[in-house]
């Protein structure tokens, strides 16, 4: 569509613009200020502030620029004397009941009323009666109201409405007694709620474990990226001296808009737990004691030397997280396999591993996440969304909105908080099944030509339901379709058939196939060689023990990176598996009481909020982030650690930056999620793993398992491994 030019006057100064857009956005993009509370590019037009008034020609009263469409030979005055006055007026109201506490509370310094009242307010007051106050609403650990301050610009209710999907706020009352409150007495627990924090222009809403801390023109910012979950959040560190403040989002419109999930913004309290580990430690006898670093490293280069001139690399083991940075992946990965130990593995969470020889170069999803909300058709499976990727959640929503057509294969009804078209609820032991049934109704009414096995495969399913009809007509009509498998699928004992089916689905309707990964930076560990069948850059290999293997056996030496026992979908397994592995070693941010009865060496490592490093999130983009603060612990850096125990076993050193730059190029060279054949996997997957624990919101990894703040939330599954 060809959008009309017209020409407007802004204070004297003609502009050439779009017909029908709203005014405050020309001003906007030109570069001329129009002060306002209520507008807000990201949310619907309220036009209740009336601070945003101006003086448009040939209309008797100043109109508000957030609510104005611009016409052709229209002349606006921003600055004139109408102009100012009503915004004075509009100010002077604002202040009435206001409290003016500005030196006790923590919006100073960021406020936006603070900062329009020295342009537009009054030296004193005409309103000589006592002001109003409002009671306050607790709203849950995460967010503090003073709700006295408000100014009633409703940006919070139209987030929880339109962003959220959960109206959790709302205006009560009339007049004077209007107020922001929930609905029913309870907490406010969307996963992005910590968002209207933000939003908020004035000190109503607040930050309450930042609350009465610091002063934020005391606070240094630092770019980074959160470490929770595959989207790669963008956001700012504030910190003030050795220490985290707080974290804000950083906008980036093609990743996370200027949203971030409360996991992102809270987690970080986890790194000050009284359980961090900060030197290392050796077992003497029955006993863990303190030992230097030189002990520690000398002991597990001797035992790694050992095994290997013994040639018995196959009893040495390593788990790594795949939310480890790149940089430490690759050292991870060149320290065993240097040694011909292909025993090492990333996959805490995939129990079936019968598709390794069909698996992509790389898993992920084959668009950029703002890409999302272009699709007409969304097929999600296997997927508790809205807690495995809050912001990929988000994109759906705005897909919806924007009118795609949603639809979902799961083993329960999640709360979506967004418009589903065909949902099929799932045994998890049909899971697989639907999919394919979702493809056999595709391909009885098309004319495509499959492989024998996969028609055959095909022909041994039952007759596909209406829903399965009503999804494939879905996806054989439109032609901007996502299939996109989340972290159900990816832990289910029909993960590799799943992939197989979402792969010919994929294929047949010409749609963006895509998964879900688990941690920050699951693509970093498949090109750094944290699997146990390639080496890094997908090179060929030996085949070592995969995840479950490794856990299901006893070894010479057992290692774990960044990893708990709490982190593995087979938990009891790899308790076992430490339990009797002869030497067990840890790196590790926390002492961890599981490992502080059964490890032998642990090593103290810094979170990813006191490293640097590099992470490749679930669209392929890599994003690198400097250190973020200095480490008053006194802790090498990680990538340090792992150079030292590499020059202790005599193995040349490593190039990072030249790993880096080949990662690049396989990055721009290779297609995310691209597969082998489009066959079926052979052989069975194992079936006997026990679900011990469910991966809650909170409880993701070992830094939010500590955070105090989130583990007091309704979503929280458990705070026991916090020790204050």
């Amino acid at each position: 569509m060809i959008e009309k030019k017209i020409s407007i006057t802004i204070d004297e100064q003609e502009y050439t613009v779009n017909e029908g857009q709203i005014l405050i956005d020309v001003t906007d993009r030109l570069g001329i200020y129009i002060p306002r509370f209520c507008y807000h590019d990201k949310l619907s037009i309220a036009a209740n502030c009336r601070m945003c008034l101006i003086e448009v020609d040939n209309t008797t009263n100043p109109q508000p620029a957030c609510a104005t469409p611009v016409t052709d030979g229209m002349v606006i005055k921003t600055h004139s004397e109408k102009a100012q006055q009503a915004q004075q007026g509009t100010m002077e109201f604002l202040l009435i009941n206001h409290p003016l506490d500005c030196p006790i509370c923590d919006q100073a310094g960021e406020c936006e009323l603070q900062d329009l009242a020295y342009s537009y307010g009054q030296n004193q007051s005409r309103y000589k009666i006592s002001k109003l106050t409002k009671s306050n609403d607790n709203l849950g650990p995460l967010i503090s109201t003073d709700m006295t301050r408000c100014i009633l610009c409703t940006r919070c209710t139209r987030f929880a409405d339109e962003i959220a999907g959960l109206p959790e706020l709302g205006t009560i009352g009339r007049g004077d007694s209007s107020n922001i409150s929930t609905y029913i007495a309870k907490s406010v627990d969307h996963e992005l709620s910590g968002n209207m924090i933000d939003l908020c222009p004035v000190g109503a809403l607040n930050n309450k474990p930042y609350r009465y801390t610091e002063r934020t023109w005391e606070l240094d910012q630092i770019e980074s990226i959160s470490p929770h979950d595959c989207v790669g959040s963008n956001i700012y560190i504030h910190v003030k001296g050795e220490k985290i403040k707080r974290i804000v989002p950083k906008c980036n419109e093609e990743i996370n808009e200027i949203w971030i999930s409360d996991r992102d913004r809270f987690a970080f309290d986890g790194i000050y737990s009284n359980d961090r580990l900060l030197n290392p430690m050796v077992r003497k006898g029955k006993t863990l004691i303190n030992s230097s670093w030189e002990e520690a490293i000398e002991i597990f280069s001797n035992q790694l030397l050992t095994l290997t001139n013994e040639k018995k690399n196959n009893e040495v083991a390593g788990l790594i997280s795949p939310s480890c940075t790149l940089n430490q992946q690759y050292l991870f990965s060149y320290l065993f396999k240097n040694l011909d130990c292909y025993n090492i593995d990333h996959r805490l969470k995939q129990v079936d591993f019968t598709g390794d020889s069909m698996e992509p170069l790389f898993p992920g999803m084959g668009i950029k996440p703002h890409e999302i909300e272009k699709m007409n058709t969304i097929l999600i499976i296997g997927s508790d969304i809205r807690r495995e990727a809050p912001i990929i959640a988000h994109w759906i929503k705005k897909a919806a909105s924007n009118g795609a057509s949603i639809n979902i294969i799961n083993e329960k009804h999640g709360e979506y908080f967004f418009p589903i078209d065909n949902l099929i609820l799932s045994s998890s032991e049909a899971l697989a099944e639907n999919l394919g049934l979702v493809l056999k109704a595709f391909f009885e009414g098309s004319q495509i030509e499959l492989l024998p096995s996969v028609v055959n495969k095909l022909e041994q399913l039952p007759k596909p339901s209406p829903s399965h009809y009503k999804i494939a007509e879905t996806l054989s009509k439109n032609d901007n379709n996502l299939l996109l498998s989340g972290l159900v699928s990816n832990s289910h004992t029909d993960f590799a058939l799943i992939r197989s089916y979402l792969n010919i689905l994929s294929d047949i309707s010409h749609s963006i196939k895509g998964e879900l990964t688990y941690g920050a930076n699951t693509i970093g560990a498949y090109l750094a060689g944290c699997i146990p069948h390639k080496q890094a850059l997908g090179e060929s290999q030996n085949q070592g023990l995969n995840a479950i293997e490794i856990c299901s056996k006893n070894h010479e030496l057992l290692t774990l990176y960044d990893i708990e026992p709490e982190d593995c979908l087979y938990v009891e397994n790899l308790k076992q598996s430490i339990m009797e592995s002869k030497m067990v070693v840890q790196f590790t941010p926390y002492l961890n009481p599981f490992m502080e009865e059964n490890a032998d060496i642990l090593f103290p490592i810094n979170t990813p909020y006191e490293s640097a490093g590099t992470f490749i999130n679930v669209s392929g983009i890599t994003q690198d982030f400097n250190m973020e603060i200095n480490n008053s612990q006194k802790i090498p850096a990680n990538d340090e650690l792992l150079n030292d125990i590499i020059s202790s076993l005599k193995l040349p050193k490593p190039s990072i930056e030249d790993f880096k730059q080949k990662v690049t190029t396989s990055l721009n060279k290779s297609k995310i999620g691209e597969s082998i054949p489009i066959d079926f996997p052979s052989g069975q997957s194992t079936r006997n793993i026990n679900k011990l624990i469910t991966y809650g919101l909170y409880n993701i990894d070992s830094t939010v398992r500590r955070s105090r703040p989130l583990q007091e939330t309704q979503d929280s599954k458990s705070s026991q491994y916090r020790k204050d």
